[in-house]
């Protein structure tokens, strides 16, 4: 059989039409020169990627840590070694940040604790807290565990990190910055979209290209934060059941009748429940991300023609209100929020969402 497919396969490409230009030639060592480069270039794409979101979304985070049920004290820096690459970019990544099973800091937030401590990216990380720091797989997962413990037992004292730079031993005393505790994490998808889960906020590859500027950027990093806050992911999961118990019993009637449904009024039932005040969570989402914003240093000036931008990119939107409102009233009601919280800070009035009256 084998033979027969090989045989077709040599006919089939000895009768295909072929191109009838000479391009310049290039070798192969041309080829595995350049393929570095574009390695290298990617590493410093997705760092710089990760560095942006996490400079911009510690802004909001730190800046309403007040009104977050969860909490965190952030150091501001990451570390890596060789074992946090995939076998196919491992090697450049070695060759590119000089990195092995020793910890390297891959990035220092800007304004965070380790920057304000002088923490530099390409710091090995030596000891902390006088005992050395883990090498090897798992060494980054591993460190940012045990900073985290450490912050949680130290109750706000400096960390002693002790690290080697250009062959030079330095020690350094980092004092972790409280912010809220919802980790910002880049999804690897090319879709415009971020999400949260109730525990984390995530944003896409996609918006992270999508986004014009850092003040959009952080508007969609509010947006998430306030569907954490306010527990929208929750609410959504109770409704689910809720919807999902009434699809029950109309299930467990009509198979009283002998009727076989196969739990479709359940799966009805909790898609239904999900969905139900969904749109109205976004609208509150929106309402008080937009305050978020506003207690930073970010300039809310015109942020709301994001949604413009975005209704350009689904126009659907513009007008249909499923799960989310309209583009058209994401617009304004943003608009409308940023006036409001004018008016409130020339009033000298704490920037907090209004409540509904009871």
């Amino acid at each position: 059989m084998k033979k027969y497919l090989l045989f077709l396969m040599i006919m089939v490409v000895g009768a295909c039409t072929t191109p009838n230009t000479a391009p310049p030639g290039i070798s192969s060592i041309m080829e595995a020169e350049e393929a570095q480069r574009q390695f290298a270039y990617t590493l410093d794409r997705r760092r710089a990627e990760a560095l942006r979101l996490q400079e911009v979304g510690n802004q909001v985070l730190a800046a309403n840590a007040e009104f977050c049920p969860r909490t965190r004290q952030l150091f501001g820096f990451r570390t890596h070694t060789r074992h946090d690459y995939g076998r196919k970019i491992r090697t450049a990544a070695e060759t590119h940040y000089h990195i092995n099973e020793e910890p390297k800091v891959y990035f220092v937030v800007a304004g965070s604790a380790a920057d304000l401590a002088g923490l530099q990216q390409g710091d090995t990380l030596i000891s902390i807290d006088n005992k050395p720091a883990l090498t090897g797989k798992r060494a980054t997962k591993k460190i940012t565990t045990h900073l985290k413990s450490l912050a949680k037992s130290t109750k706000n004292r400096p960390i002693r990190l002790e690290i080697m730079r250009n062959e030079e031993q330095l020690f350094i005393n980092v004092t972790p910055q409280i912010t809220c505790g919802y980790p910002l994490s880049l999804a690897d998808s090319d879709s415009i979209n971020a999400y949260a889960d109730g525990k984390g906020i995530f944003i896409t590859r996609g918006m992270m290209r999508f986004v014009e500027s850092d003040e959009e950027l952080a508007l969609v990093i509010a947006h998430e934060l306030a569907h954490n806050t306010k527990g929208h992911v929750e609410a959504k999961m109770r409704n689910a059941i809720v919807g999902g118990i009434g699809g029950l019993a109309v299930d467990i009637l009509l198979a009283a009748g002998g009727v076989n449904t196969g739990g479709a009024f359940t799966d009805a039932g909790m898609d239904i429940g999900q969905a139900a005040y969904s749109e109205s969570f976004e609208a509150e989402a929106d309402y008080v991300g937009t305050y978020f914003l506003s207690r930073t240093k970010i300039d809310t000036a015109n942020i709301e023609h994001f949604w413009r931008r975005m209704a350009a990119e689904n126009p659907r939107s513009i007008t249909a209100a499923i799960t989310h409102p309209t583009s058209a009233s994401r617009f304004l009601r943003i608009r409308a929020a940023i006036k409001e919280i004018e008016t409130k800070r020339s009033e000298g009035k704490k920037l907090v969402p209004n409540l509904v009256e009871e």
